[in-house]
């Protein structure tokens, strides 16, 4: 599966869970897109939705520029998910859950089509 399209459903289930509203305390500004709280190259977390925040298009670039001002805004339960699944390299994690690279694809879409559904 290709990786846009993993974060077509991402962004979706973000959004699902988290509102439609940019998630910075005090705004009021509709979100016009997902930040991703630990960088999207570390692909074992790429595709959590723990690892994201519906933003605006004012505060977006601040957590671009200041990854803390978007980490105050999560539970630390999230950070610390995210964090110790984010120390894996790919290949480490689907071996760690006996995951063929598919598997991995498929299981993340499964899990955030049930977020998104659930979200409706």
């Amino acid at each position: 599966m290709k990786h846009a399209t993993l974060l077509g459903y991402w962004r979706k289930a973000v959004r699902a869970s988290k509102g439609e509203w940019c998630y910075t305390m005090g705004c009021r500004n509709p979100a016009s897109g997902c930040h991703h709280l630990i960088k999207v190259r570390y692909r074992t977390t790429a595709y959590r939705v723990e690892n994201g925040i519906p933003l605006c298009a004012v505060c977006h670039p601040i957590a671009d520029r200041s990854p803390q001002f978007a980490l105050d805004m999560i539970p630390q339960k999230d950070y610390d998910f995210i964090k110790d699944r984010a120390m894996y390299n790919l290949q480490e994690w689907r071996r760690k859950e006996g995951q063929t690279l598919d598997e991995f694809h498929k299981s993340e879409v499964d899990e955030l089509k049930r977020i998104i559904s659930e979200g409706e």
